[in-house]
């Protein structure tokens, strides 16, 4: 025997009992969840109850105003735990070669398929230069007619062979254009450093990860350019770097590595150097470089106070060594290395 929501939830008197020959359940105080009615057929129906959805209600209403408080205080919340794709983990062969271009910015590189390219515009510029010599004909022979010079006169009156010529032309232009486009961005980018490919090489020659066939695109490395960011650095960024790493001191490699670049691998061959550690350290001893230019000459000035020829050619060999710093160490245009060792 079920009972609807409104006969359990309504008052029952001892009379109605006797009457419909049923008996409540007595329940303790603790029990605050659900409600049980046990009738005479022996059929338990429970019921939620009211206090149990309404606390519910409150611990989220608590944990919800407890962020809140939080994030209105400034209080940073913390970040759940950040994994590092270790380059070791990843499946032998394409896997884990794509795991290693992709552990730095510096070896994303690949080939730009340059004579690919240049052979593809070749064609298509052919297949433009024969449908223009066709479309020229094609006026020169409509030229000589009285009716042919009405069709070169009027568009609308043109001939349909015409404009089908033209419509192809229109369709082969867009590839042609759309193609020179992709061949000047390609030929825009940069290579990568000599450096950076000789560590991809390397890698690739020491794990070996494809069969010896596909592992050929190595060995062309005029036709590679980075897909990297272009940075502010010269040969002096790569001499700084490989001194760090020539060093034999793990201390050195940690203070100038990140711990997600240290866990990307567990080969003791393979080094990873954090780019913002790094260009500090540059910018401290390029620092140092400047403030000696400055300063030395003016001390062997005020030594060889005496000497006129002495100090002109102490002034020219200082102003030559700082127009040199600027042009090695930096990648300064011609203009502005003028302009700098002018004032």
């Amino acid at each position: 025997m079920f009972f609807s929501e409104k006969e359990t939830l309504g008052p029952t008197t001892p009379g109605d009992l006797e009457a419909q020959n049923e008996k409540v359940v007595p329940q303790s105080p603790s029990a605050s969840t659900e409600t049980t009615v046990v009738g005479g057929d022996g059929l338990n129906s429970p019921q939620p109850s009211k206090q149990g959805r309404f606390s519910t209600f409150l611990r989220t209403g608590t944990f919800t105003e407890d962020r809140g408080a939080a994030w209105r205080k400034g209080i940073k919340m913390p970040l759940p735990e950040q994994y590092t794709r270790k380059i070791d983990n990843e499946p032998a062969g394409y896997p884990q070669l794509a795991a290693f271009l992709d552990s730095d910015p510096n070896f994303t590189m690949c080939r730009r398929f340059g004579v690919l390219h240049t052979r593809l515009l070749l064609y298509r510029q052919d297949e433009l230069r024969d449908l223009e010599r066709r479309l020229a004909q094609v006026d020169r022979e409509d030229s000589l007619t009285e009716e042919g010079q009405q069709f070169l006169a009027s568009r609308e009156m043109d001939e349909e062979h015409r404009q089908d010529l033209i419509d192809e032309i229109d369709q082969k232009l867009k590839a042609y254009d759309e193609l020179v486009l992709r061949c000047q961005s390609l030929i825009a980018m940069r290579q990568p450093a000599k450096r950076n490919f000789r560590s991809l090489t390397t890698w690739v020659d020491n794990e070996k990860p494809l069969c010896v066939e596909e592992m050929d695109f190595i060995h062309q490395r005029q036709d590679f350019v980075t897909l990297a960011a272009e940075r502010e650095d010269g040969w002096f960024d790569g001499l700084v770097e490989d001194a760090l790493m020539s060093i034999p001191c793990r201390f050195t490699k940690i203070l100038f590595s990140s711990k997600s670049q240290r866990e990307k691998t567990d080969d003791r061959y393979v080094h990873y150097v954090s780019k913002k550690r790094l260009d500090m350290l540059i910018r401290v001893l390029l620092m140092f470089f400047a403030v000696a230019l400055l300063v030395v000459p003016v001390f062997i000035l005020l030594v060889a106070k005496r000497e006129g020829y002495l100090r002109v050619v102490i002034v020219l060999l200082f102003t030559g060594a700082f127009s040199m710093a600027l042009s090695v160490f930096t990648k300064a245009r011609r203009h502005e290395v003028f302009a700098a060792t002018a004032a």
